[in-house]
């Protein structure tokens, strides 16, 4: 009986083990998709104030604090890659034509778990091969949707 029981224990450790790192993977995915679309709606921000000849930033620091209007955020803070492994975080950086920075990608190579219901305008995330394939861009004329938040702390409304 007691070899019975160490078996069924084992069994329901190693099942709520799998459940776990399955449910914090989700929610690992969900912080992509919010921390990457704040990016997104930063660098928009970014290129719509600017006067004259539109750019995007050089860097990401540049979401922080506008270096052409210093008293200018168009992030509240810079967020690391949530499915990154390495110990920076770093994101994968989109160039634009002007050599700005355009949007951010992840620089996981594992493969997603979640592959439908995406946002509108990201539906074609539902094909991607890896996390690196979402790509978190800003091109002007194309419409860009507002996060929601994935966090208890967080509101849209605070990130506008």
């Amino acid at each position: 009986m007691l070899l019975v029981a160490i078996v069924v224990i084992a069994i329901l450790v190693e099942a709520s083990t799998t459940m776990s790192s399955v449910t914090m993977r989700r929610e690992r995915e969900a912080e992509l998709l919010f921390r990457g679309q704040l990016y997104r709606n930063a660098i928009k921000s970014y290129f719509d104030a600017g006067t004259g000849t539109k750019s995007y930033p050089r860097s990401l620091t540049d979401l922080l604090v506008d270096p052409r209007y210093p008293k200018r955020h168009h992030i509240r803070e810079l967020y690391g890659d949530p499915m990154s492994r390495d110990e920076q975080r770093a994101w994968i950086l989109i160039r634009a034509p002007d050599g700005g920075i355009a949007g951010v990608a992840s620089s996981s190579q594992e493969e997603p778990m979640r592959k439908e219901n995406f946002p509108r305008g990201m539906e074609y995330f539902s094909t991607a091969k890896s996390y690196s394939d979402w790509k978190f861009s800003y091109e002007p004329g194309v419409p860009q949707l507002v996060p929601k938040s994935s966090s208890p702390f967080l509101s849209s409304d605070s990130i506008q």
